[in-house]
């Protein structure tokens, strides 16, 4: 099973508990339960709104990239949009990944979502895709950049992510941004500052309830553009 934060580790605290209390350990297989014509893009979606349901309402992900030189990379993002089968973020274009993905457009994604069902049971879902990028045009990703939260605002304006800095003068920084905005200053967004959308050829979706075996399916896209999936073991 995938190992997480203290919020699982409360989860198997529970289980451990209840093993000690029944004296009997349980067994079961998890099940993703699909129609034939269904696309990754709905079981996405689908996920989102269960999740939605229980809580969680922000999604991040890990994302990872590569250098032309085959070095690899990888950090957690807030997905900023899932729209038109595409997974949407922003990040600063002088950015570690904004050079990667420049070098090279192929990336690979991962969201985790955890929460508790209506029977109280742990539910663990990974959804990974692999797939390439394209940039978004600026008055785009501007619709975006303006719902950011203030903080997030600040620092693509003061920090240039990945450089050395003197803290003391970051502060000063900040603090003379933040007066100026409190004065009513708009902050418009840095032109460096680009939205970025994930376009995936394939995806591995993993599925589990409490004790039980995860379920695995993986989709693949075909070069019709058509999509088809198999089970594979966890």
């Amino acid at each position: 099973m995938l190992l997480g934060n203290k919020t699982f580790s409360s989860f198997i605290g529970y289980f451990s508990i209840k093993r000690l209390l029944t004296m009997e350990e349980s067994s079961g297989l998890s099940f993703i339960n699909l129609k034939d014509s269904i696309s990754p893009f709905e079981l996405v979606a689908e996920w989102f709104q269960e999740a939605a349901k229980f809580g969680i309402t922000s999604h991040f992900f890990n994302l990872a990239t590569c250098k032309k030189s085959g070095e690899v990379s990888n950090r957690s993002l807030l997905l900023h949009d899932f729209v038109n089968n595409s997974f949407r973020f922003i990040t600063s274009e002088k950015s570690l990944k904004g050079h990667d993905m420049d070098e090279n457009p192929n990336v690979a994604a991962c969201f985790l979502l955890k929460y508790l069902n209506d029977e109280k049971s742990p539910v663990i879902r990974q959804i990974r895709c692999q797939g390439s990028v394209i940039k978004l045009p600026y008055e785009e990703t501007a619709k975006y950049y303006e719902k950011d939260p203030l903080f997030s605002q600040i620092r693509s304006h003061i920090c240039k992510q990945g450089e050395k800095v003197d803290w003391n003068e970051l502060k000063v920084k900040h603090d003379e941004l933040l007066k100026q905005v409190k004065s009513g200053l708009k902050l418009k967004m840095p032109e460096y500052q680009v939205g970025y959308e994930i376009h995936p050829r394939c995806f591995d979706f993993y599925h589990s309830i409490g004790s039980e075996i995860a379920d695995r399916i993986i989709f693949e896209k075909s070069s019709d553009g058509s999509w088809s999936f198999h089970r594979v073991a966890t």
